[in-house]
């Protein structure tokens, strides 16, 4: 028992203290939504009824944006069932038959992979905004309780009674809208699980019969060639039999909308190589129109090709046709490209590669397709073997990639003649493996090394017709750059199709994979392969936009703009510097460092440069002082010492200076800052020139002032303001030494001052004037020795 007096207390407690502790959140009320509960709900002070109402009101506002459906949301209900039927039915078909289409098969469980990764997360948002919901419809609850339990108290005023009225009939119906908002995304959500589940398990069937394919491929599956039961003729496994429509559907389903972007790329290629093979008088040197001067061919074979990238997840029947379209337009530019053995090879695996796309329709059986297999490898056999001869067309050009292509074809050969042994002992599938890769790459090979020459003419012909500056003047090493980068993507693609080809997609990803990730441990930091090429890669890729990005912004945009002379090259370097930096920052970030070990480093780095680098940070220092004081800039011609040029770049270490005489002197900054600069052309690029004149002792000194005062103002380039002057500055030796003075803003100064030099001698020869030289007497002193010696005088 508790003592007496504390009743008071607890009392005063209860009545005060208690109802402002009670804010309208139900985890802080103990109510019941039934009519036999209601009873035990306590009811709030009429003294906080009004403060309680309010926030109530928040909370429902609150609850009110929670329900509206989000933009997530909304894409998901839109999309989600019939997304999830259109799984039901492709996930009923059966698997196509092993062996129907390499790509097919690759591309079928990355399709589903995709859909698996598309419907987890649709399930963790529906599933997120579920959990939300849920917790908001049992506070309501708690609060439909607390607020009907309020509307049994008459002892209410009018106005808190009308108030209680308000909130607890907007409890109640938000309490509703809620649990049916609740109820849908839990339909929703159960659809979307449904679709995750069939996209997992068809995903991960697809792998196990590509893992079962692939082990399958060293067994004796077949009796050999040479047994009776070889032809027996079991029939072929086909796919289900659909007619011309259903086909046309599944291809157009395969394209979806992107075949409109195809269509335009296409036109726009073609009218770009029908505008590039009108004559031009001027073509860097190198530039031919041998690809382009067929321009439909030209355009097809790029254009077709590019479609097993464009529609990645398309059905089979549209790269059967792609490599069909592609045929004709393939012969056709080899024709203009290759010497005429090389296009009868390329011909030949062209027809080879149809024929191979027809054996499905023509094997009706085993035995059939099997005789099939055997001659097309036998083909390559024939046809490699041509290839690899000293003799053959390959031997017969002297052009760099003609070696590598005949070491690739002897790897050919000797593939092929394995898949012709394997399909003579039983092993059919080795065999349709090896075939059909070595087909498909065939095939491959030519048309890539085509559609990269096409793109290199396009490049080199249509580069020097573009209005930038930036072009103008860099479009050689933008063609070499860009030739870089078509080989390096001409190398991806080939590698993508011939994994593809040969199914080691994703065996040699995963390994891959694997080595990228593999984690090393530093200290506290921890870094993988993969880290560090994606953090050279992206600090190379922001280096090089930011040098492209201040070009163009120098050349083609400040330069069209009223600015300081130098400020476009000031302005330019800055923002490249400052991209590299971003780059470096996002760089950090895309591996994961974060600002604490970025802290170590920092500290570690700071004590390196304080003992070791203070050579480095004050030529920094001092670049960042030229870039914003700008004392120099680029253009201006400076004198250090015995040092005179122009100022070509300034950069964060050092200034390059273009001396007179041709050669390039590297600067450190901190010389410029430190050590006393001339700049003739900081201001403006006017510049004084002086030429000593010395005219004979005889001569009117003011004809002489006159004469030569006048010679200067006759050059086109030397100012007229200040006007030209001629002074007479002492008396020499031999002569009446003047000093002719003039302005020129040429940078051409040193012509200007020896034309103004040539003017000046011809006007005096003219006047009669004689140039002074150094006039010395001689005096010879003789005399005769009184013994009658002689004696050589000395000379005075």
């Amino acid at each position: 028992m508790l003592p007496r007096f504390w009743f008071g207390p607890i009392a005063f407690w209860l009545v005060l203290v208690a109802p402002a502790a009670i804010v309208p959140l139900a985890a802080q009320q103990s109510t019941s939504t039934d009519s036999t509960g209601a009873a035990a709900v306590r009811p709030i002070p009429t003294s906080a009824i009004l403060d309680q109402a309010s926030a109530v009101e928040q909370r429902l506002l609150d609850i009110e944006f929670l329900i509206a459906p989000s933009d997530a949301i909304r894409t998901i209900e839109l999309d989600a069932v019939q997304f999830v039927e259109d799984l039901r039915d492709e996930a009923a078909e059966p698997l196509p038959p092993a062996g129907w289409s390499t790509r097919a098969e690759a591309n079928l469980a990355q399709l589903w992979g995709r859909r698996e990764r598309r419907l987890a997360d649709w399930r963790s948002t529906i599933g997120s905004r579920v959990r939300n919901i849920s917790i908001a419809v049992a506070e309501l609850d708690s609060l439909v309780g607390l607020w009907d339990a309020m509307l049994a108290d008459t002892t209410l005023p009018q106005v808190m009674a009308d108030r209680v009225v308000t909130i607890a009939r907007g409890v109640r119906e938000l309490r509703g809208r809620t649990s049916d908002r609740l109820s849908a995304l839990l339909s929703l959500e159960a659809i979307v699980v449904e679709g995750h589940r069939l996209a997992r398990t068809r995903r991960n069937t697809l792998l196990g019969y590509i893992a079962a394919s692939n082990q399958s491929l060293f067994t004796l599956d077949t009796p050999p060639l040479w047994s009776l039961q070889a032809w027996q003729g079991q029939p072929v496994p086909s796919l289900p039999s659909r007619t011309i429509g259903e086909r046309i559907r599944e291809v157009r389903a395969g394209m979806g909308s992107i075949w409109i972007f195809h269509l335009a790329a296409t036109l726009l290629l073609f009218t770009i190589i029908t505008f590039l093979r009108r004559p031009t008088p001027e073509l860097p040197a190198g530039a031919t129109a041998g690809a382009l001067s067929r321009p439909i061919s030209s355009t097809l074979l790029v254009s077709l090709f590019a479609g097993f990238w464009i529609y990645p997840l398309a059905p089979v029947g549209l790269y059967d046709f792609l490599i069909v379209g592609s045929f004709v337009p393939l012969i056709r530019v080899a024709k203009v490209m290759f010497l005429p053995g090389i296009t009868a090879a390329i011909a030949g695996i062209g027809a080879l590669t149809l024929g191979h796309r027809m054996i499905g329709l023509w094997a009706t059986n085993q035995s059939t397709g099997r005789l099939l297999l055997f001659g097309a490898a036998a083909l390559l056999v024939l046809g490699l073997g041509y290839l690899t001869r000293p003799d053959g067309p390959l031997g017969a050009t002297s052009k760099g990639w003609a070696k590598g292509t005949r070491r690739a074809a002897q790897v050919g050969l000797g593939v092929a003649a394995i898949g012709l042994v394997t399909n003579l002992v039983g092993m059919v599938a080795l065999s349709t493996y090896l075939t059909t890769g070595l087909v498909l790459v065939g095939f491959i090979t030519p048309t890539l090394i085509l559609c990269a020459m096409v793109l290199d003419e396009t490049i080199t012909l249509g580069l020097p017709r573009i209005p930038l500056d930036t072009v103008q003047q860099f479009h050689h090493q933008i063609i070499r750059w860009t030739r870089t980068l078509m080989r390096l993507l001409l190398l991806a693609a080939w590698i993508d199709l011939a994994l593809l080809v040969f199914r080691v997609t994703g065996p040699v990803l995963g390994a891959v994979g694997a080595a990228f990730g593999a984690k090393i441990p530093l200290g506290v930091i921890t870094i993988s392969l993969g880290n560090l090429v994606l953090f050279v890669t992206t600090v190379w890729v922001g280096w090089a936009l930011g040098r492209v990005l201040s070009t163009v912004l120098e050349v083609d945009i400040l330069s069209r703009i009223d600015l300081r002379r130098g400020a476009a090259a000031t302005i330019g370097t800055l923002f490249r510097y400052t991209f590299v930096a971003v780059a470096f920052v996002l760089a950090v970030a895309a591996i994961g460092v974060e600002l604490t070990q970025l802290a170590i480093i920092g500290g570690a780095l700071g004590v390196g440069i304080g003992f070791g680098l203070q050579s480095v940070v004050n030529n920094f220092m001092s670049g960042l002082i030229l870039f914003f004081e700008r004392p120099i800039t680029v253009g201006d011609t400076i004198q250090l010492t015995n040092l005179q040029g122009m100022v070509t770049s300034i950069g964060l270490r050092a200034t390059t200076i273009r001396a007179f005489d041709g050669s390039e002197v590297i600067v450190p900054n901190a010389e410029l800052t430190s050590r006393e600069v001339i700049n003739w052309t900081k201001s403006d690029v006017a510049r004084r020139i002086e030429i000593p004149v010395g005219v004979a002792y005889g001569s009117d000194p003011r004809q002489v002032s006159e004469l030569l005062a006048r010679v200067p103002a006759t050059h086109r380039l030397t100012s007229a303001h200040p006007a030209p002057v001629a002074l007479l500055t002492g008396f020499g030796e031999s002569s009446l030494e003047f000093s002719v003075r003039f302005w020129t803003d040429s940078p051409e100064f040193l012509q200007v001052r020896s034309d103004v030099a040539l003017a000046i001698h011809g006007a005096l020869k003219e006047a009669g004037l004689q140039f002074p030289f150094p006039q010395r007497d001689v005096h010879l002193y003789q005399a005769l020795a009184k013994t009658g010696a002689s004696k050589s005088m000395p000379e005075a």
